[in-house]
């Protein structure tokens, strides 16, 4: 019995404090510190930068307007900037601060905000 209630604890602790949760805390920090002044806090493209200059980004929160993005397309605009896709060149290349690992990770935050 002792066996099963150890494994059980195990268990409930490796899916509690799996690697993709942190990974995904990770790459919100980095979407707060470097993204929501621009993107918003829920991905909808009204960050308080953008409002000054009278712009918006994506709503990466319209999950059909997102359908039509692929996960290639964010990551070269995540490394490149907006200019990279033809988008909007007031979009930094982050490409110097994030390494693949950590794009990636961004890319999969991003589609999260999906709703």
């Amino acid at each position: 019995m002792k066996g099963w209630v150890l494994f059980l604890g195990v268990l409930f602790a490796y899916f509690l404090l799996s690697p993709t949760q942190n990974v995904r805390a990770d790459a919100k920090e980095t979407y707060t510190k470097e993204c929501a002044k621009c993107h918003g806090d829920q991905g909808k493209g009204d960050g308080a930068t953008l409002v000054k200059v009278k712009g918006k980004a994506m709503d990466w929160s319209n999950k059909g307007g997102m359908s039509k993005v692929g996960d290639d397309d964010l990551t070269k605009i995540i490394s490149e900037g907006g200019g990279a896709v033809s988008k909007s060149k007031l979009m930094p290349a982050y490409g110097k601060k994030l390494d693949e690992k950590a794009v990636k990770e961004m890319v999969s935050y991003i589609r999260s905000l999906g709703k």
